[in-house]
Order: C-alpha cells, then sequence, then structure tokens
C-alpha cells in the first residue's frame, strides 16, 4: 500500500503525475479520500503587490 498526501497549495495536475506514475509502476487501485476541506487562502505582501513600495 502507498499513501499520498497534498495539501491545498498542490496543483492538482501534480497529484494526478504522481497517482498515473504509480500505476505505471503497478498499483491497481486507486482510492482519493477528502479528509479536512481546505479553502484558507492568503493574500500576498504588500511587499509583492507594490502597496508597501516605496523608501524603508
Amino acid at each position: 500500500a502507498v499513501g499520498v498526501t497534498s495539501g491545498a497549495s498542490a496543483p492538482e495536475h501534480l497529484v494526478q503525475e504522481v497517482v498515473d506514475a504509480l500505476r505505471r509502476l503497478g498499483a491497481t487501485q486507486v482510492e482519493e479520500r477528502e479528509l479536512v476541506r481546505e479553502d484558507v487562502s492568503f493574500g500576498l505582501p504588500a511587499e509583492l503587490t507594490g502597496a508597501g513600495s516605496g523608501p524603508a
């Protein structure tokens, strides 16, 4: 048995690539479970949005 976990920030296509690779290696059963719904998002810091531009 192999367990793979991912968080909300993991792009779905990367998770799918891991699952596909495991299937190529012989995995015959894949079961997806959502244990915790992750829907928290964070804004970019002011330094990255330009809102904090100017001399420090």
